[in-house]
């Protein structure tokens, strides 16, 4: 019987009702040292039956039209990526499985290590798997990357609950690159970040069932002060972190950013610019 994602944050929060998925990429699998990992029921997105979502498509054929080059062929290469899966009735999801991962944000998926503390102390500091772009070690979080944080996530949790195994769905939607921010607390419109690995079932751990795109590439995160547009509106809805150093729109030389949940063409331009497909 499925069982239903909750985001991290939340813990037993808002349930995650559509994921997305093409199912297509090998990753090298990693032995991973903890306890036996059994959660009850199987991954539901292995065979499950996805679909091409045409609000995807439609706004991307908008940026198709105006776009040339690489950027060009990248986005006509993800416009026909099945990328939904509705959990539109409770008897789909009657039971949690897990949690999502850097849900609408921008962290790496990076490599697990053999075990969740494997990067503190520093230890281990010229192994792949602690390859920190935020400097989280150094404080003593173990969540370097998102493999790692489902691995940390899966330790406390399991200590906490011995009965419960989640497994975890990490959000690659934006996540493609790993240097492109001056502070890592900034999530809105990031400048030069890329689409990330491309939706999959083969995560390389059994902890993560699967690599999805949770925030739709190409929606905005929030809008700039000013809108889009001759009429130069104030946002109704402006949140400062848009004008935060790292978001697009601080800078003269940037276009404006729509409110939150528009489609936003510059970025998606720009994502597919530094996208990495295959991780």
């Amino acid at each position: 019987m499925p069982r239903l994602f909750v985001s991290s944050v939340a813990l037993m929060g808002a349930a995650l009702l559509c994921s997305s998925s093409s199912l297509a990429h090998e990753a090298k699998t990693v032995e991973v040292t903890t306890r036996s990992a059994k959660p009850k029921g199987e991954n539901i997105f292995k065979g499950a039956d996805m679909y091409v979502n045409p609000y995807f498509q439609e706004e991307l054929d908008s940026s198709i039209k105006t776009a040339s080059g690489e950027v060009k062929k990248t986005l006509q290469s993800i416009r026909g990526l099945s990328s939904a899966y509705w959990l539109d009735v409770k008897s789909k999801a009657p039971h949690v499985r897990g949690f999502a991962l850097n849900t609408a944000n921008y962290q790496t998926v990076g490599e697990m290590c053999p075990f969740w503390d494997y990067c503190l102390g520093g230890k281990n500091v010229n192994a792949t798997c602690c390859d920190d772009p935020c400097k989280l070690a150094q404080q003593y979080n173990a969540g370097n990357n998102e493999m790692n944080y489902a691995l940390l996530l899966h330790n406390k949790t399991t200590t906490l609950w011995p009965s419960f195994e989640p497994r975890f769905v990490i959000d690659t939607g934006r996540n493609g690159q790993a240097d492109m921010r001056d502070s890592c607390s900034n999530w809105c419109n990031i400048r030069g970040a890329g689409i990330g690995h491309r939706p999959t079932v083969k995560t390389g751990s059994p902890l993560v069932d699967a690599f999805l795109w949770l925030k739709t590439p190409g929606e905005s995160d929030g809008c700039t002060q000013i809108l889009p547009g001759a009429e130069k509106e104030q946002c109704p809805r402006f949140d400062s972190m848009c004008m935060s150093v790292d978001s697009i729109g601080s800078l003269e030389s940037d276009p404006r950013a729509p409110e939150a949940g528009l489609w936003f063409d510059y970025q998606i331009k720009e994502l597919a610019a530094n996208a990495r497909l295959d991780g």
